[in-house]
């Protein structure tokens, strides 16, 4: 395929990700391995290199020579518990099974190691005032999609898979790995927040009284998580609530 969908610059979602790292491992950055998922135009990489960490840069483009060839749609090619830290941004919302996506990135990474993972958000009110008005999430128009239509066996599909941070996180907790952060980038369309306010306020109450009632019945069972916590602390946060893009960090168990 000869058109892959990344942006050519350092973006504001980069940048905070770069900020996350050097944070959490900038004093043991010369033993830290590093893997870049989808590396894009390399931009993120270039950046953690020149902090002095040791990246490996994967994706299905071929903008430069030192990337290793991974379809995210398919088994990647790293051996179990090779990286500290596995980054990909906005990628995941690409691939049309999350779910093998989210099982190999757990694999490959060390028990004890961080993952980071950028995508969309569709739970921002923004997104939600969208699908409510036109049956679309934000940044998921029928055109952001793209139809493999010669049946490549290397395809971009754009923005092919919308996921909810909750969905997400539910996926990674099923493979020993945990939500420890949530954060996001700018927030989208601030004039609103007068429309949104009535919906925020009643959707608190309503999803406290969800989560009071749901986790009655999860926690007298025997697969307790802390994921429910998560789940309900992390909702109505102004992350979850207004930014553009949501910025998720785990931990491997």
């Amino acid at each position: 395929m000869g058109q892959f969908h990344f942006h050519d610059r350092f973006s504001k979602t980069m940048g905070m990700v770069l900020g996350e790292i050097k944070a959490s491992f900038a004093p043991a950055k010369g033993s830290i391995r590093i893997l870049d998922l989808p590396a894009g135009a390399g931009r993120l990489t270039d950046s953690l290199r020149a902090e002095g960490f040791s990246v490996v840069s994967a994706d299905i483009n071929r903008v430069r020579g030192d990337y290793v060839f991974a379809d995210m749609n398919s088994p990647l090619p790293f051996e179990n518990e090779t990286f500290d830290v596995v980054v990909s941004l906005e990628g995941i919302e690409h691939i049309l099974n999350p779910s093998r996506f989210v099982s190999e990135v757990s694999r490959m990474t060390k028990r004890g190691g961080t993952i980071i993972l950028t995508t969309p958000n569709i739970s921002c009110f923004y997104s939600r005032l969208m699908f409510m008005c036109t049956g679309n999430f934000f940044q998921f128009w029928p055109t952001q999609r793209f139809v493999n239509v010669a049946r490549e066996e290397t395809f971009d599909y754009g923005h092919a898979t919308p996921l909810s941070w909750q969905q997400i996180a539910f996926l990674f907790e099923n493979q020993g790995v945990t939500l420890t952060k949530l954060t996001g980038n700018k927030t989208k369309r601030r004039l609103f927040l007068p429309l949104y306010a009535p919906f925020m306020l009643a959707g608190f109450f309503w999803s406290k009284s969800r989560f009071r009632r749901g986790k009655k019945t999860i926690h007298a069972s025997p697969y307790d998580s802390d994921y429910y916590d998560k789940a309900e602390r992390f909702s109505f946060s102004r992350a979850a609530m207004l930014s553009r893009n949501i910025i998720m960090v785990f931990r491997k168990r």
